[in-house]
């Protein structure tokens, strides 16, 4: 089987493109093996693909019925195939690490089995995505971790899980006559923990700069032939007499600002953050602008995903805006330890750089490095790009594979965009997760909350409690905030909130771009226990949801505001309600408010 595309439905409905997809496949050599095309259960029938099977994809615990109830009856002939069966899901920097219950897992793909329902697992083994490769999601910027583990039935590092062994005891009961499950492969290679290492040498980058590249205004790396790494973006400025701010338009994707080589704050693109307070300085000093790579964006509008500062820097002062100009831009690419040769020093580290040491072994293993107590950067082994860290978790750990090491001395390189005075690196046999809150990632505003009283609902009413999308429609009209109100949840018992995805409908009766938008207000979401705070209202993945938190749990009404980046014309709203087995959540009874300015807020 050959897939044609990948959850299009998602995304368009143009039936023309995906037939000429399925063309080119088909020219290119596979005209006989079977094509088949892969889409949720909420939007498979958006588009037709003759002469192309259909699939369906979802995660553990979805209902089995539900999912193929709407599929068997536009195709009633048609084989039944979950083409991704979701084991797990994977880790965004930032969030509490994802996993599936076991229980859940198997109970889905049990009535899979009983209805003859095909199914290929994703993932039936975790990975690693080493160096550059992890990617990252849009909207809302969300960066993919290092480790795919992925809660997969074989891990990270190709050991069976409890999943693994679930899956048997349930295969074992659908044989066939002298059929047999057979034994589990011994592993290849065995978890050592090495000894504690201290990195003693380092070098910074403010001493091991390339020759730059001079321009007016700032560029991405690609203007500069560089694909990842960081860009450090330098010039004078003058004195200012007092505090200023700088603005960065676009810095993709985290920015560490300097002023005379000396740390004044970071700007986190996962956090919409922009601006940031220079201090008084009464002679010119040198801004340093050290913009790092976190992630480009796999798939959908935002893929073209420039990296750097992309747009103005401007500095205010005295109520002056000033755009600024003429900069040095010095290209920092990820081999570039391996291809200039640093300068190291046996030294106090001071700033942004790298630390380098070697181990020395006499049993090669698989290990996890565990980078515990430091900031944010990448590891080399011997030359090999282990990935990122980043001390905001979940994980703390970097896989290591024996295969990347060699009997006696053994490199390690680690670049840190904070200077460390600990400069200790541990090893483990198992990954250590912890995730470090960042309350800004809520949305609430403390003891404030939305003041809908002089303003009317644009619509009201109830959902039924059947799974699949639900809509309203409004007075075409242009808005640039819309508030969700929910009343009340389908069991008049359940004092949460759910929701899985959140569609604005153009004048045009097509879906709003997402790209810009913004959650403003969420009254409460669960971001310690799960991934699920209020962005992921417009992620485009419907098994990751919005819910209210589990365990600060409060009564209804809840709230969700959501600014669209810009006025747009609407004509209607869409909700997709969660759509695993449970209901929790689910609501019923609704309102939307919309507004061209922002709402107004009261004390509780």
């Amino acid at each position: 089987m050959v897939q044609v595309e990948n959850e299009y439905g998602t995304w368009g409905d143009d039936s023309q493109y995906m037939a000429a997809v399925r063309d080119v496949v088909r020219s290119s050599g596979f005209d006989k093996v079977q094509l088949f095309r892969c889409d949720w259960s909420s939007n498979f029938d958006r588009y037709q693909l003759p002469g192309v099977a259909g699939t369906l994809n979802f995660g553990a615990g979805s209902n089995i019925d539900e999912q193929f109830k709407k599929f068997r009856q536009v195709n009633p002939d048609a084989p039944l195939m979950c083409s991704e069966y979701w084991t797990g899901w994977f880790d965004q920097w930032g969030r509490p690490h994802e996993t599936r219950g076991v229980d859940t897992f198997i109970g889905s793909l049990k009535d899979m089995m009983d209805r003859g329902i095909s199914f290929s697992l994703y993932m039936a083994h975790g990975g690693t995505s080493f160096g550059q490769w992890a990617g990252a999601n849009a909207p809302p910027y969300a960066p993919t971790v290092t480790s795919y583990d992925y809660d997969a039935p074989i891990d990270e590092t190709g050991k069976p899980t409890d999943k693994f062994f679930a899956i048997r005891n349930l295969l074992k009961n659908y044989l066939n006559p002298g059929e047999s499950i057979p034994e589990i492969p011994k592993p290849v290679s065995e978890m050592i923990a090495f000894p504690e290492l201290t990195l003693k040498n380092f070098a910074s980058v403010f001493d091991n700069l390339p020759k730059p590249v001079i321009g007016e205004d700032p560029v991405t790396m690609e203007f500069l032939d560089q694909g990842w790494g960081s860009i450090l973006y330098r010039k004078t400025i003058p004195a200012t007499g007092k505090k200023s701010v700088l603005h960065i338009e676009y810095a993709h994707d985290y920015a560490l600002v300097f002023l005379d080589k000396k740390y004044i704050g970071k700007l986190d693109r996962r956090l919409n953050e922009k601006n940031i307070e220079l201090p008084s300085f009464s002679k010119p000093v040198q801004l340093d602008i050290l913009v790092e790579t976190t992630g480009r964006v796999n798939y959908g509008q935002a893929i073209i995903d420039r990296k750097g500062i992309n747009g103005n820097v401007i500095l205010e002062n005295n109520g002056k805006k000033d755009i600024l100009k003429n900069w040095k831009m010095y290209a920092l690419p990820v081999n570039l330890a391996a291809e200039n040769g640093l300068k190291y020093k046996n030294s106090q580290a001071s700033g942004p750089g790298w630390y380098q040491a070697h181990i020395n072994i006499n049993r090669i293993g698989d290990t996890f490095m565990n980078l515990t107590g430091w900031t944010k950067g990448m590891v080399w082994v011997n030359g090999h790009n282990l990935g990122h860290y980043w001390n905001i978790g979940p994980t703390q750990t970097l896989f290591l594979p024996g295969t990347f090491l060699k009997e006696g001395s053994n490199e390690i390189v680690v670049y840190d965009v904070m200077a460390k005075d600990n400069r200790t690196i541990s090893f483990t046999e198992k990954p250590v997760y912890e995730i470090i809150a960042d309350p800004s990632l809520l949305h609430n505003r403390g003891g404030e909350q939305p003041d809908f009283r002089n303003v009317q609902p644009v619509a009201t009413g109830s959902f039924t409690g059947e799974p699949g999308w639900k809509s309203t429609s409004v007075k075409p009209q242009n808005t640039r905030y819309i508030a969700l109100v929910a009343l009340n949840a389908q069991d008049s018992k359940d004092t949460s909130a759910s929701l899985a995805e959140l569609e604005v409908t153009g004048e045009d009766g097509k879906a709003v771009d997402p790209q810009k938008w913004k959650v403003v207000y969420a009254d409460s979401e669960e971001v310690i226990t799960a991934n699920n705070s209020a962005d992921k209202l417009f992620d485009h993945q419907e098994s990751v949801i919005w819910q209210t938190s589990l365990s600060k749990q409060t009564p209804y009404p809840h709230t969700v505001i959501i600014d669209l980046g810009e006025e747009v014309k609407i004509s209607g709203i869409r909700l997709l309600p969660r759509i695993d087995k449970s209901r929790k959540g689910m609501i019923r009874d609704f309102k939307f408010y919309i507004s061209r300015k922002p709402f107004t807020f009261s004390k509780k």
